[in-house]
This record gives structure tokens, C-alpha cells and sequence, in this order.
């Protein structure tokens, strides 16, 4: 059981170094910059799965719209 605390020790105090390492290894100005990337990566991964959604249902209604027309022309009223 001593074991395995010292393991969860061990693994919190190299953790703590290491954010506290990267936390102090960039300024403000850095960080600030570094989240506005993250942010418009996720943006554009956000909004091209949206553009994607949109342009197959205006495919499929366009489809669906010209099926109807196809079936009216093959089909004249009796």
C-alpha cells in the first residue's frame, strides 16, 4: 500500500512541476496568443463541419426537387 502512495505522490509532484514549468515559461502575451490560435483552429473545425451539414441537405433537397420534376414530366396528366 506504501507503494502505491508513493506512486500517486511522485506522479502529482512531477506533475505539478511541469505545469508549473510551462505555466512560468511563456509570458501573458504568449499564452494569450497561443489560446487565440487554439480557439480559431476550433472555430473553423467548427464551422466546416456545420458548412458540410448545410451543403449535403441543400444537395439532398435539390435532389429531392428535381426527382419530383423528373416524375411530373415522365408522368402528364390523364
Amino acid at each position: 500500500m506504501k507503494n502505491m502512495a508513493d506512486k500517486v505522490t511522485t506522479a502529482a509532484a512531477y506533475t505539478t512541476s511541469g505545469a508549473t514549468f510551462l505555466a512560468g515559461s511563456m509570458s501573458l502575451n504568449e499564452w494569450l496568443a497561443l489560446g487565440g490560435f487554439v480557439l480559431a483552429v476550433f472555430t473553423f473545425a467548427i464551422n466546416l463541419h456545420y458548412q458540410r451539414k448545410r451543403d449535403r441537405r441543400e444537395e439532398n433537397a435539390l435532389r429531392m426537387q428535381h426527382g419530383d420534376q423528373r416524375n411530373e414530366s415522365n408522368n402528364p396528366p390523364a
